[in-house]
């Protein structure tokens, strides 16, 4: 029998032998962790700080702000907005009482309605978003997507609709 069999023999007969020494050696474990993260954000943070990443990093921004020229503009605008206090960002999400990670989405990116922004938290923006491209795929407007999920909803019994 090699190490390696041993090893996985061990594992089988002491399911709970890994837990009770961390457990057990918990300030080990800690300050193991607490080194390894330290030690890898530092080579991130090196590894984004080179020359060549930052060329790099400023040729993707404005290759992105080129593409998405209207959306980098209509978000440019809401940022000075609120900076300047004529809009004023929320503590909460439109859509549900989380009160982190708000962001503003853009229903049109007419110049007109640069600043009708709705407050949706990260995860009720990807939703949206979600909603929006599945009703998109199969040629109906969001409206008449989210109709038809509420019938079949209804249909099944779901007490939620």
């Amino acid at each position: 029998m090699n190490q390696q069999e041993r090893n996985a023999k061990f594992r089988r007969e002491n399911p709970d032998y890994q837990r009770d020494w961390a457990k057990q050696n918990r300030e080990k474990t800690r300050s193991y962790y607490r080194k390894y993260a330290k030690a890898s954000c530092e080579k991130i943070r090196a590894r984004k700080n080179t020359p060549a990443a930052k060329v790099a990093r400023a040729k993707y921004n404005r290759e992105y702000y080129l593409a998405n020229k209207i959306q980098s503009q209509a978000k440019h605008a809401v940022k000075k907005a609120i900076a300047a206090g004529i809009l004023v960002r929320p503590s909460h999400c439109s859509k549900c009482p989380r009160k982190t990670d708000i962001e503003g989405h853009h229903d049109s990116y007419a110049e007109k309605d640069w600043l009708r922004v709705r407050w949706l938290c990260v995860s009720c923006h990807g939703v949206y978003h979600a909603e929006r491209l599945e009703a998109e795929t199969r040629g109906l407007t969001l409206q008449d997507a989210r109709r038809g999920q509420q019938s079949i909803l209804a249909l099944i019994g779901d007490k939620d609709v």
